[in-house]
């Protein structure tokens, strides 16, 4: 019999996951879909390698109440529920350089000629934590919609590693033009 007592696995941190999904072709809503997933990075420790859909960890910033202003349909959502959608915006922009955001009083989401950019200023300061979503949002005068609805489902793998999290998938559609350039360039893409 083993004497060793049995671990209580550590809590969850709260985590976001953004499923990013387009039409295989351009303007037929009809055609099989490709995934965008990003590779872990091969120096983390847990499941390095592994193929996993852009998201992460809560941030403070992200609950911060000027983005509020700033995101259209937040009237409807709690604070809690605002900071998890923003959380995966920055996550997106973050991991793989996918910014679900559109200038302020315009609709579309930033295509690609607009995004290099606000990619090449912001996409390091944020993943080095020099600098916040909210000082993106506000230096490039963005605003944001709520990414959509949760996807009736939160994940967490019990038998986790004490790093792993607890995600809330969100959706949202309408992002061919925002993703084109990031499937093109450096993704990896499955049909289903």
């Amino acid at each position: 019999m083993n004497d060793t007592a049995k671990k209580e696995p550590a809590p969850a941190r709260p985590a976001t996951t953004v499923l990013l999904l387009r039409p295989g072709k351009r303007g037929d809503p009809s055609s099989k879909l490709e995934v965008f997933m990003v590779v872990r990075h091969h120096a983390i420790d847990s499941f390095s390698g592994a193929l996993v859909f852009p998201g992460g960890k809560l941030e403070d910033a992200d609950g911060d109440k000027r983005l509020r202003a700033r995101c259209t349909g937040a009237a409807a959502l709690s604070d809690d529920v605002l900071k998890f959608r923003i959380a995966g915006i920055r996550e997106a922009f973050e991991e793989c350089g996918v910014l679900l955001a559109h200038k302020r009083g315009q609709k579309a989401l930033i295509g690609a000629a607009d995004l290099k950019p606000i990619e090449s200023k912001w996409r390091k300061k944020l993943a080095d934590d020099e600098a916040s979503i909210v000082d993106l949002v506000d230096a490039e005068d963005l605003g944001h919609e709520s990414p959509g609805s949760p996807a009736n489902a939160a994940w967490q793998n019990g038998n986790s590693p004490p790093s792993h999290a607890a995600t809330n998938p969100f959706t949202r559609r309408g992002m061919s033009n925002a993703l084109s350039a990031t499937f093109n360039r450096r993704s990896i893409t499955q049909h289903c």
